[in-house]
């Protein structure tokens, strides 16, 4: 509302003056906010860039820490195993020489899932490469890889032949190693267990 203590009365074009004027200070006054709210916005969404950054930081310290405190041990468990197996394994029964098999198995397992950690930690940061890959030829190594350590469950691998991608080798084989390891686990129980590996098409195509 706009008035005034003069005789003569505003205009009607002071009055749409001073509306106007009011209304674009308003905008003005409420824009200042804005501005203001999304620099404490920007300013918070730098600091938890800069918390998320260290974080990553902290993470890749730590693999890189796992990755060389048990490489060593692993390897050496790993030698050992296989020297026993190649000059003991004769005299030794089937049992004693079966245990040895699955220990090198498990140790050369362990050791790739520690290269795997120390891969997967620095995904964030090293590029993918990506190359043409036979998937059907990688599940099949891969398979034979979890059957070998678990030779006391006889357990039917189907691939698709002919299954190739587009994508990182190491990090496929890692994923197809974590997925046909828990088929292994939760087939377990399974009389005749039967682990498929193909493709399908979704309804989008």
């Amino acid at each position: 509302m706009c008035s005034s203590d003069l005789d003569d009365p505003f205009e009607a074009e002071d009055v749409q003056f001073l509306q106007s004027l009011g209304t674009h200070a308003t905008l003005a006054i409420l824009n200042a906010r804005l501005h203001a709210e999304a620099l404490d916005a920007q300013d918070s969404l730098r600091a938890q860039a800069r918390a998320l950054a260290a974080a990553v930081d902290e993470l890749e310290a730590f693999a890189y820490s796992v990755s060389h405190d048990l490489q060593a041990p692993l390897r050496t468990i790993e030698g050992l195993s296989q020297i026993l197996l190649e000059e003991c394994g004769p005299s030794l029964g089937p049992g004693p020489r079966d245990w040895l098999t699955r220990l090198c198995s498990a140790s050369v397992h362990l050791a790739e899932v520690v290269d795997a950690l120390l891969v997967l930690s620095r995904v964030s940061r090293a590029p993918l490469k990506l190359d043409a890959v036979d998937l059907s030829a990688l599940a099949l190594e891969v398979g034979a890889e979890v059957a070998g350590t678990a030779l006391d469950r006889a357990v039917s691998l189907v691939v698709e032949p002919d299954l190739r991608v587009l994508g990182d080798r190491g990090l496929l084989r890692v994923a197809l190693h974590n997925l046909l390891e828990n088929a292994w686990k939760f087939t377990r129980n399974t009389a005749q267990p039967r682990v498929e590996i193909g493709r399908a098409t979704t309804p989008d195509g």
